[in-house]
C-alpha cells in the first residue's frame, strides 16, 4: 500500500508541472503577439491601425488558448491519474483480500496439520507456511526439499517406518505416486508426537498433467491411531476367542459323546447281564455294583458340565456351612484309597500343623477340588507309583485360616506347553499315555475357579516322566470353640511307628503338643527294639500308635512280637491305616484297642487316646444304608411329591425302610389338594420335587403355606430335587421350604434331615 501511495503522489506532481508548462507556453505566445504589435506601431505606423486590432485579437486568443491548453493538459493528466489511482486502490484492495485469505487458509491448515509447507517439484525447493519448532529446526524455513526431508525422516521418524517414508516423498518419483489423484496419504510414528498421518496434495500441474507444485502436511493422529489399534486388537482377540470357543465346543461335543457313552454302555450292558442271571445273586450284586459305579461317573460328567456353565455365567455360588477338615479329608482318602489300591500305588497322607480343623465354608465344593486333583494324580500315575497328599495350616489372621493342600505324584508329568493352558476349559494333553484316560477337560478349570472364589490360588509344577505337584491355597473361616485342655495326657509315654519318616515325625510332634512324651520308630523292627528297650529301662510305653503297612515287619507282626516279649507290660495298641477291614478281626485278637484313619488329624488322635486310656470300645463302621435303616419313624406320615415314576419308586422304598408311611402325588397342584383334603396335622413331613408339570414345587409350597389349616406354616417341606446349585437352595428357602436334599439322594443327608424334623 505504501508503494501505491508513493506512485499516486508522483502522478500528482507530474500533473501540476505539465499544466504549468502549457500555461507558460501560452503566455509566451501572447507576449510575442503583443511585442509584434508594439514593433509594428514603432516602425510601420501606417500599418499599425490595420494590424493592431488583429494582433491584439491573436494575443488574447493565444493567451486564452494557452490557458485552455494548460487546463486540458491538467484535466487529461488528472483523468489518467485518477484511473491509475483507482487501479492502484483496486490492487491494494485485492492484495489486502489476498493476505486475508492467505491468513484464513493458514489458520484452516493449523486445525488439521501441525506442520505444512509448499514444494516446488521442478526446483526441488520448499518454504514453510505452517511451522513447527522441532521440524523447522531440522527442515529449515526454506531451501532444498529433498535434503531437508531426508534429515527430517532420519532424525524424527521411528526406525521401522523410515524406508517407507523416504520413498513416500521422493521428489523424483512423487509424480508417479500421485498420478491423477488429488492427494495421497501415509502414516508413521514420530519420535516426538507419536502416530502421524502425512498428506501430499497436488496444487499445480503443467500442460501434460505433471505435478509441479504441491502441499506437504503432517497431521497428529496418535490418540485416534492407538484407539484404532486397540479396537483392531480387541476384534482380533474376540475373533480368536470365538474361533477357539467354537473349536473347543466341537472338540468338547466329540469327546463328551465318547465320555458319556462309556458309562452308559456300562449301565446298559451290566443291566442286560443282570437280567440274564437273576438267579445268581452274586453275579447280580456284581452287575449292580458296576451299574452304580458307571452311574456315579456319568453324574460326575454332568456335574462338571453344569458347574462350568455356572462359572461361565457367573452364577456359581459358595455356601457357608460348618464342617470339619478331618471329616472332609477322611471322605477324600476313602474315595481315593480304593483307586490307589487297584493300581498298587503307595498313598501317603501328611497333616502338618493343622490346629484348627473346624471351619466354615463350602465342603462340597472343596471336596470336589480335592477329588479332582487327587483323582488326576491317580489316573496319570502308573502301577506301583506314589501319591502324596499333604495338608498344611499356614497361619490364622482375623478369624480366617489360610490352608494349603498339596498333591504330588511321580506319574507321567506334563509338557511346559500344555501347562500354560492347563486351567482352560476342555483342555487335555493328548499323547500315547493319555489317549485312553477318560475325562472332559473341565475338572481343573472348575477347581481353579472354586479356589479363586475362596480367595486362594492354584499352582502346578510338572516335568515329563517325573510327575506333577498341584498346590491349592485357600481361606476358610474358623469356628469358635472353647479352649481345649489336655491335662489328662501330660507325661504319658507314647510311641509312633511309621516307615514314612515325615509322617512319623509330624505325628510325634502333634502328640508332644498335647503334653505327651512321644518317641518315633521308622519301621516295625525298630519299634519292637525300642519298646523292649524302654521297658527294660523301667520307662515302658503306655500307648503305641502303629502303622499297619510297613515293609518287612508290618503292624500286626510288630504287635505280636512286642506282646510275646513284654506280656502284660506291653503298651495299649492302636493301628492307623486308610482301611483296616481286612485285618480288624486279627488285630483285635492280638490286643489292638482301636483304629485311627489316616491321615492323623489331632481330633482323631485325641479321640483315640481317650478310647485307649478309658478302655472305650470303638463302634464298628457301618454302611450308609444300614445307618439310614436304623432310624425308626413308625407311625409318621410323609407326602412324596414327584412326577417321575422311577424316582418315586426309589424314594418311596427308601423312606419306607425307616417305617414311615408314604403317600405319593405327581405334581404340585395335587399336593396342595391332598394336603387341604387331609386337613390339619395329618402329614408330618412333605418331600417336594421342584420341576413338575401343572404346578412346580416353589408355587406348591407357597400355596400349602397359605392353606387355612393349623399346621400350614409349620409342616416341614423338604426340597428333594436335581436343582442342586446354591441359587436353587436359596430359592427353595425363599418359597417357604425348610431344607434342601439334592438328587441323587445322599442317605446321610436324608437321615440327618429326617432326624432333625421328625425327632
Amino acid at each position: 500500500m505504501k508503494k501505491a501511495e508513493g506512485k499516486n503522489k508522483k502522478s500528482l506532481y507530474a500533473q501540476t508541472i505539465s499544466s504549468m508548462v502549457v500555461i507558460v507556453v501560452g503566455l509566451i505566445f501572447a507576449l510575442v503577439f503583443f511585442r509584434v504589435i508594439v514593433k509594428v506601431n514603432e516602425f510601420y505606423p501606417e500599418a499599425a491601425i490595420a494590424l493592431n486590432n488583429w494582433f491584439q485579437l491573436m494575443a488574447v486568443i493565444a493567451f486564452l488558448l494557452s490557458i485552455a491548453a494548460g487546463g486540458a493538459v491538467y484535466c487529461a493528466i488528472s483523468l489518467n491519474s485518477s484511473k491509475d489511482l483507482a487501479e492502484s486502490m483496486q490492487k491494494l484492495s485485492t492484495g489486502a483480500r489476498s493476505i486475508e485469505n492467505q491468513s484464513l487458509v493458514i489458520n484452516s491448515f493449523s486445525t488439521i496439520f501441525y506442520y505444512a509447507c509448499f514444494i516446488d517439484v521442478k526446483e526441488d525447493s520448499f518454504y514453510e507456511i505452517l511451522p513447527q519448532d522441532f521440524i523447522t529446526f531440522i527442515f529449515g524455513e526454506k531451501g532444498r526439499f529433498s535434503s531437508a526431508y531426508k534429515r527430517f525422516v532420519d532424525e524424527t521418524v521411528s526406525f521401522e517406518f523410515q524406508d517407507e517414508m523416504h520413498e513416500f516423498c521422493d521428489i523424483f518419483t512423487i509424480d508417479q505416486r500421485l498420478g491423477n489423484q488429488k492427494s495421497v496419504t501415509g502414516e508413521f510414528i514420530s519420535n516426538y508426537v507419536g502416530w502421524t498421518r502425512t498428506y501430499l496434495i497436488a496444487s499445480e500441474r503443467d500442460a501434460k498433467g505433471k505435478v509441479t507444485k504441491m502441499l506437504l502436511g503432517f497431521q497428529k493422529i496418535d490418540a485416534q491411531k492407538r484407539h484404532e489399534l486397540q479396537m483392531q486388537e480387541a476384534l482380533k482377540s474376540a475373533l480368536e476367542s470365538a474361533n477357539s470357543a467354537n473349536n473347543a465346543k466341537s472338540d468338547f461335543l466329540s469327546r463328551m459323546s465318547h465320555d458319556i457313552r462309556t458309562p452308559m454302555n456300562g449301565i446298559v450292558g451290566m443291566t442286560a447281564l443282570a437280567l440274564t442271571r437273576l438267579d445268581d445273586k452274586e453275579r447280580v450284586a456284581y452287575c449292580l455294583e458296576k451299574i452304580s459305579d458307571s452311574g456315579k461317573h456319568l453324574l460326575m460328567l454332568i456335574n462338571d458340565v453344569l458347574d462350568m456353565s455356572r462359572i461361565d455365567t457367573g452364577r456359581l455360588e459358595l455356601s457357608e456351612e460348618k464342617f470339619s477338615l478331618s471329616d472332609l479329608t477322611d471322605n477324600l482318602v476313602t474315595l481315593i484309597h480304593s483307586q490307589t489300591d487297584a493300581k498298587h500305588q503307595d498313598l501317603i497322607c501328611n497333616v502338618v500343623n493343622v490346629e484348627h480343623e473346624n471351619v466354615i465354608g463350602d465342603p462340597t465344593r472343596l471336596e470336589e477340588v480335592f477329588l479332582n486333583l487327587a483323582g488326576n494324580a491317580v489316573k496319570y500315575t502308573g502301577e506301583n507309583g506314589r501319591i502324596k497328599i499333604s495338608i498344611f495350616e499356614k497361619f490364622i489372621k482375623n478369624g480366617m485360616g489360610f490352608y494349603e493342600f498339596v498333591i504330588e505324584d511321580n506319574g507321567i508329568g506334563m509338557s511346559e506347553e500344555f501347562m500354560s493352558h492347563i486351567f482352560e476349559p476342555f483342555s487335555r494333553e493328548y499323547n500315547e499315555k493319555t489317549k485312553n484316560v477318560q475325562g472332559t477337560g473341565l475338572g481343573l478349570a472348575i477347581a481353579k475357579n472354586i479356589i479363586t472364589m475362596m480367595n486362594g490360588e492354584m499352582r502346578v509344577e510338572s516335568k515329563i516322566g517325573k510327575g506333577s505337584t498341584f498346590t491349592a491355597s485357600f481361606c476358610l473361616k474358623i469356628q469358635e470353640k472353647p479352649e481345649e485342655k489336655y491335662n489328662s495326657f501330660n507325661g504319658i509315654h507314647v510311641l509312633v511307628a511309621d516307615d514314612n519318616r515325615v509322617s512319623c515325625e509330624n505325628n510325634a510332634t502333634m502328640l508332644r503338643s498335647i503334653g505327651m512324651r512321644s518317641q518315633s520308630a521308622y519301621g516295625g523292627q525298630e519299634a519292637i527294639d525300642l519298646m523292649i528297650s524302654e521297658a527294660e529301662k523301667g520307662d515302658p510305653f503306655k500307648l503305641a500308635l502303629i502303622d499297619w503297612k510297613m515293609p518287612k515287619v508290618d503292624g500286626i507282626k510288630t504287635i505280636k512280637a512286642v506282646n510275646a516279649a513284654l506280656g502284660k507290660e506291653a503298651p495299649v495298641f492302636a493301628i492307623f491305616a486308610y482301611d483296616w477291614t481286612d485285618i480288624e478281626i486279627e488285630a483285635r485278637r492280638h490286643g489292638v484297642k482301636t483304629f485311627i484313619s489316616k491321615p492323623l488329624f489331632k481330633s482323631r488322635v485325641i479321640g483315640a487316646m481317650h478310647q485307649m486310656l478309658g478302655d472305650v470300645t470303638e463302634e464298628k463302621k457301618e454302611t450308609e444304608l444300614k445307618k439310614f435303616m436304623e432310624n425308626d419313624f413308625h407311625g409318621r406320615r410323609a407326602l412324596l411329591v414327584e412326577d417321575n415314576e422311577l424316582n418315586t419308586e426309589i424314594a418311596k422304598e427308601l423312606l419306607e425302610m425307616t417305617g414311615i408311611s408314604v403317600e405319593c402325588v405327581s405334581n404340585g397342584a395335587e399336593a396342595v389338594e391332598v394336603v387341604s383334603d387331609r386337613g390339619s396335622d395329618y402329614f408330618d413331613i412333605i418331600f417336594m420335587d421342584i420341576q413338575m408339570p401343572v404346578m412346580n414345587g416353589y408355587d406348591a409350597t407357597k400355596a400349602i403355606r397359605a392353606l387355612p389349616i393349623t399346621d400350614a406354616k409349620t409342616i416341614p417341606i423338604i426340597a428333594m430335587t436335581a436343582n442342586a446349585f446354591m441359587a436353587d437352595v436359596q430359592e427353595a428357602k425363599n418359597s417357604g421350604m425348610n431344607e434342601h436334599v439334592a438328587k441323587p439322594v445322599d442317605l446321610n443327608k436324608l437321615r440327618e434331615v429326617m432326624t432333625k424334623w421328625l425327632g
